[in-house]
């Protein structure tokens, strides 16, 4: 069993990974946002790939969404 003081300090680890993959440049801050919301908790939800995966293909159909729209507009 886990006692408050290292769960504090997974949940830190977790925040300053996330933190740190937001500042970087080459990084996909959107994708960034859906591992911090779903992925990098101490505690996550019993169905925390099936959330993050429905989110991922959500920004991955937007996105090809908008490559299309952009295609068809400039034809």
């Amino acid at each position: 069993m886990e006692d408050q003081g290292s769960s504090g300090t997974v949940e830190v680890f977790l925040a300053t990974l996330g933190e740190s993959l937001e500042g970087k440049d080459d990084v996909d801050k959107e994708l960034v946002k859906i591992l911090k919301e779903h992925i990098l908790k101490v505690s996550p939800a019993q169905d925390v790939v099936v959330q993050a995966m429905k989110d991922i293909l959500a920004l991955a159909t937007n996105r090809v969404e908008s490559i299309i729209e952009e295609r068809t507009t400039h034809e």
